[in-house]
């Protein structure tokens, strides 16, 4: 409603009042706005005593400057988060989603951000992150004392056949750090190579050939008469003795070992602190992952198997004469003939597979 300047002379006193009363209620409701001399503004009372507590806060705002303009309320004060490490903390994907951390990719890598106020380590406390990528942004970062943070321990090993895991990317951004942090971000060693196959038939040594046979036929013998003359008889005789089978060939060497597997890269790590008069940070280790031993060799092949022994044959004008009746065949008159050879083996082991290339060393941004 607009006021004269006759009207306004008259009602001085009483709107001197009503501006009074406006500014006690912008002061109780914690607006910073400054109130203008417009004349009568709503009023509201609170229903909470004087000195007694507002009970509800949340819904206090300032009153109207004027019709149509309403003075902006208050932010509600939220309670301080605070991540504490306590001990040795490993930490995974679900830890840290419980967290509330925002989850995103980045060049085709997972990361995740932790928003925080507090970030605080015990004393002798150690994170360890195994790999993940991870940015923490807090307002304070508070060491009681000194502690660790870890991506990977030097005797940290990927299992077998697996290479080692790189230690990631390590952001750390807060307003102000008090204590001491030391960092650790070296990356896995790779895990060893599988062993070599196991050898097949073609590992295994060639077979021993087969012996010769023998043979046992009539042959003339000059025999003397009584009556001095000389005469001729057939009889048995062992022409060619059986031989035994030859030994096998020793089996081929066996199959390589495969080849260890490759160590991780370092983390990288990005740190930033704006207010660092009572903190210090070092790295006490960046080293990448050594390469993975390569699997041990295959088993060598199998010796070969020895030949059969050649057998004792007769011709047949000994089947057909009364020799074999008379004088039957031993072992000893017709022996198999035993030939020095050496014994067969099976192969050697295969080659030890080749160590894995080692990880790479990343730059810092400190």
């Amino acid at each position: 409603m607009k006021q004269t300047f006759a009207e306004f002379k008259y009602f001085s006193v009483i709107l001197a009042l009503s501006l009074s009363v406006g500014c006690v209620k912008l002061q109780k409701s914690g607006s910073e706005t400054q109130a203008s001399p417009t004349p009568n503004p709503p009023q509201s009372e609170s229903t909470n005593p004087p000195g007694s507590p507002d009970t509800n806060q949340s819904s206090t705002r300032a009153e109207p400057l004027s019709t149509g303009q309403a003075a902006p309320a208050p932010l509600e004060p939220q309670p301080e988060t605070s991540l504490v490490i306590e001990g040795n903390m490993v930490l995974d994907v679900t830890k840290i989603m419980q967290l509330g951390a925002r989850f995103n990719k980045n060049n085709g890598n997972d990361v995740y951000t932790i928003r925080i106020d507090n970030l605080i380590f015990k004393d002798h406390a150690v994170l360890k992150t195994e790999g993940l990528n991870l940015e923490i942004e807090s307002k304070r970062l508070l060491v009681d004392g000194k502690a660790q943070l870890v991506t990977f321990a030097t005797h940290d090993k990927a299992d077998i056949n697996k290479p080692g895991r790189s230690g990631g990317l390590v952001v750390i951004r807060t307003q102000m750090a008090e204590g001491q942090l030391d960092f650790f971000l070296n990356g896995e060693n790779g895990g060893d190579g599988l062993a070599g196959a196991a050898p097949g038939p073609e590992k295994n040594g060639s077979n021993g050939a087969n012996g010769t046979d023998g043979l046992v036929d009539l042959i003339p013998v000059q025999k003397w008469g009584l009556d001095g003359r000389v005469f001729f008889m057939e009889e048995p005789e062992c022409k060619t003795h059986p031989t035994r089978g030859a030994m096998g060939a020793s089996g081929l060497q066996g199959n390589q070992g495969m080849n260890g597997k490759a160590g991780g890269n370092t983390a990288e790590l990005i740190f930033r602190v704006l207010d660092k008069q009572n903190f210090s940070f070092y790295i006490i280790e960046q080293n990448p992952g050594l390469g993975g031993q390569g699997g041990a060799g295959g088993a060598g092949g199998q010796p070969g198997v020895q030949g059969e022994s050649g057998i004792v044959l007769t011709s047949e004008a000994y089947k057909k004469s009364y020799w074999p009746q008379v004088k039957p065949l031993t072992d000893d008159f017709c022996s198999t003939l035993t030939v020095a050879q050496t014994k067969p083996s099976a192969g050697p082991q295969g080659p030890q597979g080749n160590t894995g290339p080692t990880g790479e060393i990343k730059k810092n941004s400190l």
